[in-house]
């Protein structure tokens, strides 16, 4: 038994990197997984490896920076699973300023 069995866990950024990692740890320690990002190839990719060592995991294409969006995959979720146990929030990029002072409020917004 894993120490995540059964629950639901949802890992945005999960195609590639920390949140690939994170998802397939998950996967192995029992979770059913929604594997978020805005790229589905990577994500597909990451759901099929999981699969075939016998998880559960499905893929979902979503643009965390759209409010609508990310409500919509937790509403999507909900009605799927019944629950949400477990929220990874991974998903994010750098800025291309590299200093905190001359980052603006769009831009803020947009990292965070």
């Amino acid at each position: 038994m894993g120490h995540l069995d059964g629950q639901i866990a949802i890992i945005t950024g999960a195609g590639t990197g920390i949140g690939r990692e994170a998802a397939l740890m998950f996967a192995e320690e029992g979770a059913h997984l929604v594997l978020a990002g805005r790229r589905v190839d990577p994500l597909n990719a990451v759901a099929e490896i999981i699969k075939s060592k016998g998880g559960t995991a499905v893929a979902r294409s979503v643009d965390l920076e759209n409010g609508d969006s990310a409500a919509e995959l937790g509403t999507w979720t909900l009605e799927e699973y019944g629950q949400v146990d477990v929220l990874v929030n991974n998903a994010g990029h750098s800025s291309r300023v590299r200093s905190i002072r001359y980052v603006g409020p769009e831009e803020w917004n947009s990292v965070f």
